[in-house]
This record gives C-alpha cells, sequence and structure tokens, in this order.
C-alpha cells in the first residue's frame, strides 16, 4: 500500500475531498458542508511558539498584550489559524501584531523561531513529538478561545475503500499518542 499525504489548509484539502477519500483537520467551519461526514479525533488550542533558549520560555502567566511588541513569524493573513490567532488578540482588547516574517511552511516557522528571537503560532499537537521540534516550547500565556476539534473528514455519500477504512481505524491509536496533554497550569486555576 502507498498514501499520499498532502499538508494544506483546511479550505483547500476539503476541496481535495473529491480526489482524495480523508482529510484530517481542524473541524472549523463545517457549516454548509451537509455532503461531509465528521468524527472528531481529539481537542487542540494554539500555542505562542517560541525557542527554549528565548527570554519568554521560563516565564510564567505572561500576558498577551507583554508580546506584541515582539518579532512574530506567523502564516498568511488569509490562513485559518491566523484569523483564529487574530481572534484572540481581539477577545483581550489588543492589536494584532505585525508579522516580520509570513510563510505558510511549518518547518520554516519552526526553523526562525527556534534558532532566533521569533514568536509563532502552531496547534500545541506540532509540541506533543518532542524529538520532531526539540529547540521549541510554547509560552504561558492562556489562549482559551483558540481551542477547536480535530477531526476525521470524509464524503458522506461515498463508501471508503477498505485501504481507507482501514486508514481510519488506525487513526485513534495513532492520536492517543500524539493528543495534547494540559499543561501543568490548567491544574492550578
Amino acid at each position: 500500500m502507498s498514501f499520499e499525504l498532502t499538508v494544506g489548509p483546511t479550505d483547500v484539502l476539503l476541496r481535495q475531498l473529491r480526489d482524495v477519500e480523508i482529510v484530517i483537520s481542524r473541524l472549523a467551519s463545517m457549516v454548509g458542508n451537509d455532503d461531509l461526514a465528521v468524527e472528531t479525533l481529539f481537542h487542540d488550542e494554539l500555542v505562542v511558539l517560541c525557542s527554549k533558549r528565548s527570554k519568554w520560555a521560563k516565564r510564567r502567566n505572561v500576558a498577551l498584550a507583554d508580546l506584541i511588541h515582539e518579532p512574530w513569524v506567523f502564516r498568511p493573513p488569509t490562513g485559518f489559524l491566523t484569523g483564529v490567532m487574530r481572534g484572540a488578540f481581539e477577545d483581550q482588547g489588543l492589536e494584532f501584531p505585525r508579522a516580520t516574517v509570513t510563510t505558510a511552511c511549518t518547518y520554516s516557522l519552526s526553523v526562525l523561531v527556534g534558532n532566533g528571537n521569533f514568536l509563532g503560532i502552531h496547534p500545541r499537537a506540532m509540541l506533543t513529538a518532542p524529538n520532531e521540534y526539540p529547540q521549541l516550547t510554547a509560552v504561558d500565556v492562556r489562549l482559551p478561545t483558540t481551542r477547536g476539534a480535530i477531526g476525521l473528514i470524509a464524503l458522506k455519500d461515498r463508501s471508503l475503500s477498505p485501504v481507507a477504512k482501514l486508514f481510519a481505524q488506525s487513526v485513534a491509536p495513532v492520536v492517543e499518542d500524539i493528543q495534547p496533554k494540559r499543561i501543568a497550569r490548567a491544574k492550578r486555576r
């Protein structure tokens, strides 16, 4: 068996769903997509990423306002994650910071943040594979409005092939290993 893995924004992946059998993505806006079958796998929130050497790495109870004037690496302004993060700033009455660097590439974001003074945003699940991004950590800042479901999406009116069914059944045990754990701060509330 062989699989083709495509990484991209949810809206792009959903358009490709006519050509592929399964999409795993943030279940952002499924309104108006009555032709989709959706299975929630886990919930994840966005985090502010920094280098483990950053001055923000060890600080506790950081306010989002403290980070506004820092150098940021953001995804493109039209991207879903940028929209969610923009909402997090606005919910706290803050202007969205200006991007120093804009990139759609997760690898570029991780290299810039991990090796410099940049901050970035990404789902917490990115940090659950410590060998993948060992130079990154999350800034201790609360972003409760960014929590959302991650799920498996397929077309309702199309039967999955045996290979796709096997893949879908195999996802749950893998998700158990990568599912973001609640951070220690949550226990102190």
